[in-house]
């Protein structure tokens, strides 16, 4: 599962605190998991509710605390074997 969109507006503005949208992730890792959950900043669509950054940061967060393995998969790892992203020069990450 994509994780993207994270950040709502709620009323007349938007939380931007991990606090408010730790439920909802919670809620997808124990669905599907350390081993099913693929980032997804939602660019450019994302910038009504805030920048990349915030984004990035708020799931940045959320996924470190799970620890450097788990960050890791959710980042990058778990989308190459999702998408079985080829190597295209010898520097970058493979399955």
């Amino acid at each position: 599962m994509k994780i993207s969109e994270v950040l709502q507006h709620v009323g007349d503005r938007v939380p931007y605190e991990l606090s408010y949208y730790r439920p909802k992730l919670d809620h997808y890792w124990e669905i599907f998991g350390p081993d099913r959950l693929i980032y997804g900043s939602d660019w450019p669509n994302s910038e009504t509710v805030g920048t990349y950054a915030q984004v990035f940061g708020l799931v940045r967060e959320y996924f470190m605390a799970k620890g450097h393995e788990a960050a890791e998969k959710f980042f990058w790892k778990n989308s190459v074997a999702a998408y079985r992203w080829s190597k295209r020069e010898a520097g970058q990450p493979g399955r």
